[in-house]
Formats: C-alpha cells, structure tokens, sequence
C-alpha cells in the first residue's frame, strides 16, 4: 500500500509537474503574445502620432495656398462682376445705338421726302421761268420785275441746291 500510495504521489507529482510545464509554457506564450500585441499598439500609436503631426504639417503648409485661392477667388469674381458691367453697359448702348440709327433712318426719309419736294419746286420755278421768258415781249417794267424775280429765283435756287447738297452729303455721312 505504501509503494502504491508512493507510486500514486509520484504520478500526481509528474502530473502535477506536466501541467505545471504545460500551463509554464502556455503563459510564456500569453506573455509573448501581449508583448507583441503591446508592440503592435505602441506602433500604432506612433503612427497615429505620426499621422496627426503629418496632418497638422500639411494644414500649415496648405494655409498660404488657401489665402492664395481666395485671392484669386476674389479676384475672379470681381473680374467676373466687372464683365457682366460692361455686357449691360454694352447692351445698354447697343439699344441706344438702334435708336440712334432709327432716328437717322427717319430723318433720311424726311430728307429724301424735302428733297424730292424741292425737286418738285424747283421743277415747277423752272417751267415758271420758261412762262416768263417766252412772255419777255411785255414791257420793260414787267421785264425788270421778271428780271428781279428770276435773280430772286436764283439766289433761292443756289441756297436751295446747297443746301440739298448739304443734305445729301449728311445722307451719304449717314449711309456710310
């Protein structure tokens, strides 16, 4: 009884011993794994470090190019509100241009209208004058009148022909 009782220690004894080694090994392998799990995190945290300097860097550095763009922003959008100033200025003068030229284009008729009128008159004077010149057996009293009248005629004739040619030339200013 007292070998079996021995025997029995002795195993629980290398039993005890084969789990002791075995949990030994299963906690140096516990041990192993947090310390590279620690490693692991720590790694990680250096590169979030890292990461967040990288990103704090890179807003610094951004900063003059964002100054930079909202200049240019600015000044494009001032550029931009200047151009649309000058389009409606632009159109603005376009209308009164259109105006101006149906003005113009009125006043050439009514000139066209005078002149044709003044032909008319001037036609009209003319076979006026031939009535008198083929009366011209009257007497001189009524010769000197047709005289005056005819000079009369004249005069008004050259101013009228000068100005239609002052009209016309404003025509032709106007048509070209």
């Amino acid at each position: 009884d007292k070998s079996e009782a021995q025997r029995q220690a002795a195993a629980a004894t290398e039993h005890a011993a084969s789990q002791r080694e075995l949990l030994q090994r299963q906690l140096e392998r516990a041990e192993a794994e947090a310390q590279q799990q620690r490693a692991a995190v720590s790694e990680m945290q250096m590169a979030l470090r890292r990461a967040e300097h990288d990103k704090a860097q890179a807003a610094l550095e951004a900063e003059p190019f964002k100054a930079q763009a909202e200049r240019t922003r600015a000044e494009a959008d001032s550029s931009k509100r200047r151009l649309e100033e000058q389009v409606s200025k632009l159109l603005s003068d376009l209308e009164a241009l259109k105006r101006q030229n149906l003005q113009a284009y009125d006043a050439v008729n009514r000139l066209k209208g005078e002149k044709e009128a003044l032909q008319r008159d001037s036609d009209t004077a003319r076979h006026v004058l031939n009535a008198h010149e083929q009366a011209q057996a009257r007497t001189d009293g009524e010769k000197q009148m047709l005289n005056r009248m005819l000079d009369q005629y004249r005069a008004s004739q050259a101013t009228v022909d000068e100005d239609n040619q002052r009209k016309q030339r404003r025509i032709n200013e106007q048509d070209a």
